[in-house]
């Protein structure tokens, strides 16, 4: 036999012939199980041409014959390293802070106009207008109020005993100019007069109280309207409580033409071509101006074109929310690209 086919102790590999060759082994059939015979475990790997032991069997006995059955004790050159708990820190040199020698006096801090804006849980439409109008000095803080759909009066009058709790998170202790709340038809449910007393009361004693539909009144009257076509989203519901409203204050609408969305958050899904052509159809001959309700609306992106293509002014609840509040902050300048009551 070939040298090299013998094990440790000179003895001959079974299987080997003594010229070297390796005999072919017979052909091997898997037998067939008979029916109702037990099937080998998957995790055994029984080969069943041998005595039926399983791999793991025979790696276990050849374990316990090397550590003579013992458990195998770790090699110290593979002990794990001693990690160190995770709070102790390595100690620092002293360094104590050294106190500028700049002298200063505070200022009124960013932004010279500040405005604090309630907006609802489900406005995706507010803050980006007042991003998009406000000029450079003049900033706005939100915090937000909780809206329960469907928007109904009974529903929007339940935002009045939690305006509030949404004041005091308007950057506390710190100065506001004023507060806008930016519900129109919560307004009108509510009532203005409630509205502010809320907000007031918040530890904001006297402070000017801003809202989508008194705004829009003070629009009016600055720009000599009397009579108005109003497009809303809302139910006939709220629309007719929000005619009565305006006319109350001495507005005329003449026409209501509206959506008749129940569901605020799908109200600021309307694209903005949708309303643009709805304020064409809206419209009326007999009315000063056209008014577009509601600040989850995206009306403001088309107010330009819509005055461009009726001549008359076109108002929107956020466009007269913000100019408003600017003036009430103090800034009076135009703010052009955005209708004529802004640049006027």
């Amino acid at each position: 036999m070939d040298p090299r086919f013998r094990g440790n102790d000179g003895a001959e590999v079974a299987g080997m012939t003594k010229g070297g060759e390796t005999p072919v082994p017979p052909e091997r059939t898997v037998p067939r199980m008979s029916a109702g015979q037990d099937r080998p475990s998957r995790t055994a790997c029984v080969d069943p041409f041998r005595s039926g032991k399983s791999l793991w069997d025979t790696a276990a006995a050849s374990f316990a014959g090397a550590t003579g059955g013992g458990r195998m004790a770790p090699s110290p050159s593979r002990r794990p390293a001693r990690i160190p708990a995770m709070s102790a820190r390595p100690r620092l040199p002293d360094l104590p802070t050294v106190k500028v020698s700049t002298r200063f006096e505070l200022d009124a801090g960013p932004a010279r106009h500040r405005i604090g804006l309630i907006a609802l849980d489900s406005d995706v439409a507010t803050e980006r207008d007042f991003h998009t109008m406000l000029p450079p000095d003049a900033m706005f803080y939100t915090s937000r109020v909780r809206c329960t759909n469907p928007v109904t009066v009974e529903n929007l009058r339940r935002q009045g005993p939690l305006l509030r709790d949404a004041v005091k998170l308007l950057i506390p202790g710190q100065r506001l100019d004023v507060i806008a709340y930016s519900c129109t038809s919560g307004t009108v449910a509510i009532g203005y007069e409630g509205v502010a007393s809320e907000i007031r009361a918040a530890e904001r004693p006297g402070i000017p109280v801003v809202t989508p539909i008194t705004s829009a009144l003070a629009g009016f009257a600055h720009l000599g309207i009397r009579t108005i076509s109003l497009l809303t989203p809302y139910l006939d519901s709220v629309n007719q409580a929000m005619r009565a409203f305006i006319e109350s204050h001495g507005v005329k609408v003449v026409n209501v033409g509206g959506f008749c969305m129940e569901d605020d958050r799908e109200m600021a899904r309307i694209p903005a071509d949708a309303i643009l052509d709805a304020a064409l159809e809206v419209s009326d001959e007999r009315a000063d101006a056209l008014f577009i309700s509601c600040t989850a609306i995206r009306a403001a992106e088309i107010i330009e074109r819509a005055e461009a293509a009726l001549s008359r002014p076109v108002l929107s609840a956020n466009q007269t929310l913000i100019w408003q509040s600017l003036r009430e902050a103090g800034y009076h300048a135009p703010v052009r690209g955005f209708g004529r009551l802004l640049a006027s």
